[in-house]
């Protein structure tokens, strides 16, 4: 069978002046997929990975170069071109992918990243993009939990923060007021469940927010401190721009942490400075 919009191991029939002939073991398909290529060490009986879409003809085509996105993945490509049909993205093959219009929203512009999906509708023989994904995207899992390690896709910016694809398949919204550092549409970040709301929506952070994060953090100021002679000017009045730098943290996590080592009498903080105590010293 035949998988169209992803890669699929097929078996050199026939070389052609025009190129190859593919085919899949299936007499419905034998000899009617033609690869056009420069590589002339290809021989016959030989199974080779190739990619498979619909050209302009409607025809099945393949090619050797894996293209930037797959049937059913979520990436971010570059718009290369826009007309009253659509839009045309870079997907690594020398013609481009097609967006129909009804499948794309109106803030595309030409050079701009933007998320988004491969389709294939087998039955018109059309394969294209969409940017128009959140149906695609699915419910949060039963399994998830606050602190979940995820791998997040930034694909839309939001009043509240931006909107990302989960582990490439959930969809989430990771906040304004819970971002240390800048993040644009296109980026892929690792970050962590928040919560789980009551409507099955999902909110996510670039870092945790439980005790065990705050441990972690507790431990690097101190083992900053140490490093530094046991003073350090990084105090809970520090930008965020520091603290971010310093720690890869937002500036409330700081605070929370220190807040910590001070209740614990590991550290004594002044308006210009934190250091340790004698006894960490």
């Amino acid at each position: 069978m035949l998988n169209i919009g992803t890669l699929n191991t097929l078996t050199v029939i026939e070389a052609t002046p025009m190129g190859y002939l593919l085919s899949d073991g299936d007499s419905h398909h034998e000899h009617d997929i033609l690869l056009t290529t420069e590589d002339q060490s290809l021989a016959e009986g030989q199974s080779i990975d190739v990619f498979l879409y619909y050209g302009q003809d409607r025809n099945i085509h393949a090619t050797l170069t894996k293209p930037a996105i797959t049937v059913d993945e979520f990436k971010a490509l570059r718009v290369v071109g826009l007309s009253d049909a659509g839009a045309f993205f870079d997907w690594g093959l020398p013609k481009d992918l097609y967006a129909p219009k009804q499948h794309t929203h109106s803030e595309l512009a030409i050079g701009m990243p933007a998320v988004v999906k491969l389709v294939v509708e087998d039955k018109q023989h059309k394969l294209y993009a969409t940017t128009k994904i959140e149906k695609f995207l699915s419910p949060a899992p039963d399994t998830w939990s606050t602190s979940t390690p995820v791998q997040l896709l930034v694909y839309a910016k939001t009043p509240l923060g931006f909107k990302v694809i989960i582990d490439d398949t959930y969809a989430g919204l990771l906040y304004h007021s819970d971002l240390f550092k800048p993040v644009h549409i296109g980026e892929v970040h690792q970050g962590f469940i928040k919560r789980i709301r009551e409507d099955g929506k999902v909110d996510v952070t670039l870092q945790r927010h439980d005790k065990k994060q705050r441990a972690s953090l507790a431990e690097q100021i101190l083992d900053d401190l140490e490093a530094h002679g046991g003073l350090s000017s990084l105090t809970d009045k520090s930008s965020p721009q520091d603290i971010q730098v310093r720690f890869n943290v937002s500036k409330a996590s700081y605070k929370k942490a220190l807040g910590q080592l001070y209740k614990e009498k590991k550290i004594v903080i002044t308006p210009k400075h934190i250091k340790l105590t004698n006894e960490n010293s």
